[in-house]
């Protein structure tokens, strides 16, 4: 059964890729930019007090805490050692690969290549594991998962009844979540020896993730939370703008996420919905029963585990690959969706101040991103007849420099990430990592519009969730 129809996977070869991606060499590159950057700045600045001028010094300055902790973050990943090869099988901890999904036409192409991942490496590793596929009663795509995987006892196929409730009312992904906690509860699963990895319909993996979940089971069990780091192989979409604007997102990862889950040992900032590995026991602790309005869950699990279980956090070199949206609209729908539910979680009452101010923080400097964009600013100042756009003070020129160089190397770094783990000819992305350094103001404009429609959504009555189709 696991021969017939199997696909492809993308297939990252040798268990230390996860240190070529972020090296000392590419921090003094970092540094390199910066120094170029900053002198330029410097003599360029020709400071002025005025209002558009401190306007201009505060905006193009506030990311700086953002930068400090991401580099940080970076640095200490940087220097982590790498996940020995594991050969044992593990046979005292189960595993469930734990994928909610939609099941419809436009997703299930994803579907298939995730499922299928798993079923190549996790038999290589486990003893006892298998894949949770939930999905809500009439979806259209259950006769088709039945039909390709019926045989198959490592599959089960948990259908959510129309009929099912949360006490508090939770819908959308959350809901499905929800479910499965209180699905495997009548079978005793969620017990101490039970880890759930959470995946997403489009979010394959790879031998290494495997590893990488060994290593943490066996030897770093005490922390009940691991994220991992997520990459966006280029063939798995068409538009290449949301292809270049998702290279954000691994050095995000390997930056901002692992200064607070490996470093603070706290998810400050929320968590990622797949590509997520928490023991069982304590996922049911917490639950996904967050109420009917919520459509960023895993930002509100992290609140609240940060709350009930500080210091059982931890980053793992666990690798996935993900698809970016096949489309702009797509790109842009999926930005919008994570802005409103970030900006309703910042004003959300049942969360305490205490476990959500650098999430709110965070969510603050990101949605408002468009009062900074330099296209944005520079349009203003030509239609208000400014023609000063340096800082208050000379000094500050160095600051925006600081900022400047650290975006480039960021976008800079997360293409390379994407680009190893793409199946396409290598010189031909190369040019496109140059591209994207050029482009990467162009790329932050799509997204800041993007984002403040979304702050406009969460100011307004919930709607809905938007399911984004990613047919690769």
């Amino acid at each position: 059964m696991l021969e017939r129809g199997m696909v492809n996977s993308p297939v990252v070869t040798g268990h230390r890729l996860h240190r070529s991606f972020v090296t000392r060499t590419h921090l003094w590159g970092f540094l390199v930019a910066f120094i170029v950057v900053a002198l330029g700045d410097y003599l360029w600045a020709s400071p002025r007090n005025d209002v558009f001028n401190w306007y201009i010094s505060i905006m193009w300055s506030s990311s700086l805490p953002f930068v400090v902790v991401s580099l940080i973050g970076v640095w200490r990943f940087s220097r982590q050692g790498t996940i020995p090869r594991t050969p044992r099988i593990v046979t005292d901890q189960t595993i469930i690969f734990q994928i909610p999904t939609v099941a419809r036409r436009g997703n299930l192409s994803a579907l298939h290549r995730v499922i299928q991942s798993v079923a190549l490496y996790a038999p290589r590793y486990f003893t006892h594991w298998y894949i949770d596929v939930i999905v809500d009663e009439g979806s259209p795509g259950i006769s088709w998962l039945r039909e390709s995987y019926d045989q198959w006892e490592q599959l089960r196929l948990i259908v959510i009844p129309n009929s099912y409730r949360t006490h508090n009312g939770t819908r959308y992904k959350a809901r499905a979540n929800h479910y499965a906690v209180d699905w495997r509860m009548q079978y005793h699963q969620n017990t101490t020896n039970t880890w759930i990895y959470h995946l997403d319909d489009d979010t394959a993996v790879i031998e290494s993730t495997l590893q990488a979940i060994v290593h943490h089971v066996v030897n770093r069990g005490q922390y009940w939370m691991a994220q991992g780091i997520l990459t966006f192989p280029l063939q798995l979409s068409h538009s290449w703008i949301a292809r270049l604007a998702d290279s954000v997102r691994p050095p995000d990862d390997m930056g901002r996420f692992y200064f607070f889950n490996e470093i603070l040992r706290r998810p400050l900032v929320g968590a990622h919905g797949e590509n997520l590995l928490l023991r069982a026991d304590k996922e049911a602790t917490i639950g996904w029963d967050f109420g009917p309005h919520v459509i960023t869950e895993d930002a509100y699990f992290g609140c609240r585990f940060a709350s009930k279980f500080p210091g059982h956090t931890a980053a793992f070199c666990a690798i996935t690959a993900g698809a970016s949206p096949d489309t702009l609209r797509g790109f842009i729908k999926q930005r919008q969706r994570w802005a409103e539910g970030l900006w309703r979680l910042s004003w959300d009452h049942s969360i305490a101040w205490r476990d959500k101010w650098v999430m709110a923080i965070s969510t603050w400097m990101w949605t408002s991103s468009l009062l900074q964009n330099v296209f944005v600013v520079m349009g203003l100042a030509y239609v208000l007849g400014w023609d000063n756009t340096s800082p208050v003070w000379r000094s500050i020129a160095i600051l925006w420099a600081f900022n400047l160089s650290f975006w480039m190397w960021y976008y800079w770094t997360g293409f390379r990430v994407n680009r190893q783990m793409s199946d396409i000819p290598s010189a031909y992305p190369r040019v496109l990592g140059i591209v994207n350094v050029m482009v990467f103001p162009i790329l932050t404009t799509f997204e800041a519009i993007a984002l403040m429609g979304g702050v406009v959504k969460g100011c307004r009555a919930p709607h809905g969730f938007v399911v984004i189709d990613k047919p690769y």
